[in-house]
């Protein structure tokens, strides 16, 4: 799909801490925000903030960096069967 080809071309583009506005202005283009929800987009985004290595504050008020040391894949992933 060429729009997510699009979207992750502006999310990897985006100046830090302009992020959200990027990602708002590509949902009124889309017309929903739909987009964030394709495993391409999520990617997209746990490579920028992972490379950007931005501060995220959880709701009980701590405050992690992002970064890909240490973190965990999926123990298993989904691979379709071809045939049946």
């Amino acid at each position: 799909m060429t729009s997510l080809k699009v979207c992750k071309y502006f999310i990897k583009s985006s100046p830090v801490g302009e992020l959200h506005e990027v990602l708002d202005d590509i949902g009124k283009v889309l017309g929903s925000q739909d987009f964030l929800s394709t495993p391409e987009i999520k990617d997209a985004l746990r490579d920028y903030y992972e490379t950007h290595k931005l501060h995220v504050t959880f709701s009980d008020g701590r405050t992690a960096m992002v970064a890909p040391m240490g973190r965990q894949e999926a123990l298993v992933k989904h691979v379709p069967v071809e045939g049946g």
